[in-house]
């Protein structure tokens, strides 16, 4: 089997990967709400997985062997990263050792696939495997199987034996883990040779694991658990051996790295403490390799000066405005000031204060973490103090949501802040959403060159305001002067709130509320035509129609390329709609269009045409009426021509009702209605 370096990738496998990535990414979605469907982030990933389809597949349908860490086409391995190793992973316990992919796969197709991959590996080989199970669900897109197909018989016993097998391996490791008392003792008089000595067995006992537990993404989590039960100084010396190869081996890159932040700098202060080290120095170490970030190196300072409240490290005390604990070495005498009291601070700021390190611990996490885990973490730790305090955590999260390029991380702290947004917005708390929005504008402009991660943040923020909110906000829309407060609170979503609103009409508003609905659009399309054009080329006829509505109501004569466009729509409602459109702002500018509709197939297009016609002033509309009196197919819309044109005022309509009568005009008009023209000239005259 060939392996590919980053230079000799084709293109056609970097979209492969991004493919199997967004399956990965979509699977964590799924497993997050397992059954819906409908929840934002996996309608985000069904969308991203069909752009990703698309490309794949237009060389044909995608089919890859499932080995336990990875893809494989035609014997090259497809570059792995985590999120592909995962969906391999979870296909390979599965019994799934071949994946082909014919078409971009629906959302319940996705939703059956998925359903698989989250349920017991035992409970998948009972019902007959993955690929029977897909089938029964009808799904045609996807097929998950074997590459012995004869093996499904044995496969519920063949998982059952590497289930305990795994399970020994896992009750022993510890033992294997650690050092006897006696190597220790014999060892202890050279600190390097222990600690040499634990990193060669921590590396043995990796290698001797069985392949399908050496790709298992839990590996590193357990080994962490491990070397936390060892006896304090045996953890000690392999971890300073850990922290010193992080750079150069991947074992102990792969370990550091499944640290949050918080943790790694207990083991930098543990280690630093144990060889008489600087443990700031240890921190800044690691920043300068690029392993974390710079929080590292607070966090370190503040738990070797025991600024622990909790459990929870509290970072840069000095700085944030509350008293250190006693005997902290971060005093004023290292930052330069002098503490303000904690009655100023008082009890909810030191709460608010405590909000930056931990959400950017929370969203510094491993991918590693359950998804539920993360998901409830992050909400329960987005930013809900006031003032100055709420404004260091929100820009803690903007400055997070820029630098973000695993897409899976990103989606959930989107998650969040979609409920922070939601909730601000149901509380009808304008300055709360204000700030929510404020968080993401910089992340979603600078992402526009990125398109993955583009529609992440799209999709999102276009979720904010869900049938359920706007249904709320049309309620209150109701009592007196909540039309505009409704309006003023929609407005800092921008296109979002236009779109909301659009998409309310066009699902199931009761009659009594549509004009209100239709009147909040108006009031926010204004700025946000494009999102309102947009809608001229959708299926739905109604659609179509409410948005020719918003139009011309809220555009004005920025309007009129839509008017146009929907004037020449097949529906004959929504060509009704556009005449009205035309008719309000147009005035003399659409005459030679209403000319042109007044001769449209349908009977109601016509008569307002012909009546928007007769309501202008001018001699281009009176030389239109004539145009139509003496074209049009319909009698009844000549007649109705010709009696507009009486009604106009104007000097020239009185001249060419004249003509109309005497059968002078290019196309003469049939002698009935040259005798009725002629009885409205007199009648004119006479007035």
């Amino acid at each position: 089997m060939r392996e590919q370096t980053s230079l000799d990738i084709p293109e056609r496998d970097r979209a492969i990967a991004a493919l199997l990535r967004q399956l990965s990414i979509g699977l964590s979605a799924y497993r997050l709400f397992p059954g819906d469907l409908s929840q934002p982030g996996f309608i985000a990933a069904v969308q991203r997985i069909d752009a990703a389809a698309q490309r794949v597949l237009a060389n044909g349908p995608l089919e890859a062997e499932v080995t336990g860490d990875g893809f494989v086409i035609e014997d090259v391995r497809i570059p792995p990263d985590e999120a592909i190793e995962r969906l391999a992973l979870a296909c390979y316990d599965r019994r799934a050792e071949r994946i082909r992919i014919r078409s971009a796969p629906p959302e319940a197709d996705l939703g059956a696939l998925y359903d698989v991959l989250v349920r017991p590996p035992e409970e998948v080989l009972g019902a007959g495997g993955p690929d029977a199970i897909m089938r029964k669900s009808g799904v045609v897109s996807i097929v998950l199987g074997e590459l012995n197909p004869h093996g499904v018989e044995t496969a519920a016993l063949q998982m059952e034996s590497l289930r305990g097998k795994q399970q020994r391996d896992l009750s022993s490791l510890r033992d294997a883990m650690g050092l006897s008392d006696e190597a220790v003792l014999a060892l202890g008089a050279s600190p390097q040779d222990l600690a040499e000595s634990l990193f060669s067995r921590f590396q043995a006992v990796v290698s001797a694991l069985p392949p399908e537990m050496g790709t298992s993404l839990d590996l590193y989590r357990m080994l962490k658990e491990t070397v936390e039960g060892l006896p304090p100084e045996q953890r000690i010396m392999l971890n300073a051996v850990l922290l010193d190869r992080a750079m150069e081996d991947p074992l102990a890159e792969r370990y550091i790295g499944t640290m949050s932040d918080t943790e790694l700098a207990r083991v930098v202060v543990e280690v630093a403490e144990r060889f008489d080290r600087d443990p700031a120095e240890m921190a800044e170490r690691l920043v300068s390799r690029h392993l974390r970030s710079g929080d590292l190196v607070d966090l370190t300072v503040a738990v070797a000066g025991g600024a622990i409240d909790s459990g929870t490290v509290i970072a840069g005390l000095s700085q944030a405005g509350l008293p250190p604990p006693e005997g902290d070495p971060s005093a004023p005498a290292r930052g330069g000031r002098e503490p303000a009291s904690a009655q100023d601070a008082g009890d909810q700021g030191g709460q608010d204060l405590m909000i930056y390190e931990t959400v950017s611990d929370l969203l510094g996490r491993s991918l590693l973490a359950r998804e539920q885990e993360d998901m409830a973490s992050l909400r329960a730790a987005f930013p809900d103090g006031e003032g100055q305090h709420r404004e260091a955590a929100a820009h803690a999260v903007r400055d997070y949501l820029r630098v973000e390029q695993d897409l899976e991380r990103l989606e959930r702290v989107l998650a969040s802040w979609m409920g922070e947004a939601r909730g601000a917005l149901r509380q009808a708390d304008l300055g709360r959403l204000q700030d929510a929005v404020a968080v993401l504008e910089r992340p979603r402009a600078e992402a526009q060159d990125t398109p993955e991660r583009a529609l992440l943040f799209r999709v999102y923020r276009n979720e904010v305001p869900d049938e359920a909110i706007l249904g709320e906000l049309v309620d209150r829309a109701r009592e007196e002067d909540g039309r505009q407060a409704v309006a003023e609170l929609l407005r800092p979503l921008e296109d979002s709130g236009v779109r909301a609103l659009l998409n309310l009409l066009a699902d199931r508003v009761e009659s009594s509320d549509r004009s209100i609905v239709i009147a909040l659009a108006t009031e926010l399309a204004r700025e946000h035509l494009p999102v309102v054009e947009q809608r001229v080329g959708d299926r739905r006829v109604p659609v179509v129609r409410d948005a020719v509505t918003v139009a011309y109501r809220s555009g004005g004569s920025a309007a009129l390329p839509i008017l146009e466009r929907a004037s020449r729509h097949p529906a004959p409602q929504v060509r009704e709609e556009a005449v009205r459109g035309l008719i309000a702002v147009a005035g003399a500018g659409a005459v030679t269009r209403l000319r042109d509709l007044a001769r449209d197939t349908d009977e109601r297009v016509r008569a307002l045409a012909v009546t928007g016609l007769g309501g202008l002033v001018g001699g281009q509309a009176a030389q239109a009426l004539v145009d139509v009196a003496s074209t049009a197919p319909d009698a009844a819309v000549r007649k109705e021509a010709i009696e507009h044109l009486a009604r106009n005022t104007s000097a020239e309509a009185g001249e060419l009702l004249k003509a109309v009568a005497a059968g002078r005009t290019e196309h003469p008009v049939p002698r009935p209605l040259r005798r009725h023209a002629k009885t409205l000239a007199k009648q004119r005259a006479s007035r």
